[in-house]
């Protein structure tokens, strides 16, 4: 069957696309096959646009059979930036069918994902994106109005054994550890600690208040007469946003599922100048690695911004590539390169765990053991 651009118009996705697009596959071109080991499937198109409160969904129709052989969404969130409260656009998840890759289709949906922020430029938003470093994206974007803001890591690892505790700091009775399922508790925690982050929600309630969190861990060590040392990790159930299926030799088993939990909005208040008698984010980052082994999860990981502090906590494990990616923003508004790239320099991002949509695992060929590489792409980086 010939297939050409004329044939092919975009429109608004329906409710009924969504067997078309789940059939797409949605793995980046570039993936070595020969070492992937796992990879993720993200059985309703629409579900990570239900994350914010708007968001958008269009489709690339064959009008010849009525096939949709590609999609792209957008979602806006308010974020603060620069000390305001700024609307942010979002593309991801851009699949087109590998039969219609080389008509332009792809280029036809950002257009359309474009013309959603042109549309909201009175309001003076700003679009963003996240690419892996030297992708073909990435060396675009350096001939683009897209500004390289700040560097961003992605880390994970296994979980498939105990990890031993500080027996010490685990015994002192003025340390404690604790899971908060209260969410208005949480949110007045990491709505104080991250205010002076960039990009940070202006609300956490789209954070903590959904179904994709399950709640947030505490550690806390009491001396008297000081400040409480106090420090977080909060879990985000990736399991609802995607299935992590594993593959064999005949190719993918639907049957042989991973669970993976994303970690997100972690921070110690703990100064320096103690960490050489304990480190109470250690010992809770451990912690939630031994409960996770003990509820069968098979892999954690986490997006951080290379200025956040908690970053050279990661990863707990080795064995697991960690992946540079780069954070863009589209030039206009208040801010030209200049201005961007000096607030870049500023303060730690905060990172978004919406951000992160299929995920890949590598058999690792650099380890000396047989612990699986993570590939974490996620096709919005792929615009």
């Amino acid at each position: 069957m010939t297939r050409n651009n004329s044939s092919v118009i975009i429109r608004p996705y329906f409710t009924k696309d969504k067997d078309f697009l789940s059939k797409i596959c949605r793995l980046p071109i570039n993936s070595n096959i020969l070492t992937l080991q796992a990879y993720s499937i993200c059985q309703d198109y629409s579900v990570r646009r239900s994350m914010c409160q708007n968001g958008y969904i269009y489709v690339a129709e064959d009008e010849k059979d009525s096939s949709v052989v590609g999609g792209i969404c957008v979602y806006e969130k308010k974020l603060r930036f620069d000390g305001k409260d700024i609307l942010f656009f979002y593309p991801f998840d851009a699949i087109v069918d590998q039969r219609y890759r080389n008509l332009r289709i792809l280029q036809r949906l950002a257009d359309y994902a474009t013309d959603v922020y042109l549309k909201h430029s009175d309001m003076e938003p700003i679009i963003y994106s996240s690419t892996l470093i030297n992708s073909k994206v990435d060396r675009f974007y350096s001939n683009s109005s897209m500004v390289q803001i700040v560097e961003q890591v992605q880390h994970a690892w296994k979980v498939d054994f105990k990890y031993p505790y500080n027996g010490k700091l685990l015994s002192d009775s003025r340390f404690k550890m604790w899971i908060e399922r209260d969410p208005e508790h949480v949110k007045t925690i990491l709505e104080k600690y991250f205010y002076n982050y960039q990009m940070v929600p202006t609300d956490f309630d789209e954070l903590i208040k959904c179904k994709f969190w399950k709640y947030t861990w505490f550690a806390e060590f009491k001396e008297p007469g000081k400040e409480p040392m106090l420090a977080s990790i909060s879990i985000w159930d990736q399991n609802k946003v995607c299935n992590l299926v594993k593959l064999d030799g005949n190719g993918a088993d639907p049957s042989r599922r991973s669970k993976f939990l994303q970690l997100f909005a972690c921070f110690t208040n703990q100064s320096k100048d103690s960490l050489s008698r304990f480190d109470i984010f250690k010992e809770l980052l451990i912690h939630v690695h031994n409960e996770s082994l003990g509820q069968g999860v098979d892999y954690l990981f986490i997006g951080l911004a290379k200025t956040d502090p908690i970053e050279p906590y990661f990863p707990l494990l080795p064995g697991i590539k960690s992946l540079p990616f780069a954070l863009h923003f589209c030039i206009g508004g208040h801010y030209d390169r200049e201005q961007l790239l000096e607030i870049g320099k500023d303060k730690p991002f905060f990172q978004d765990p919406r951000d992160y949509g299929i995920i890949l695992l590598h058999k690792d060929s650099s380890s000396s053991g047989n612990d699986p590489l993570l590939f974490n792409s996620p096709i919005s980086s792929k615009l």
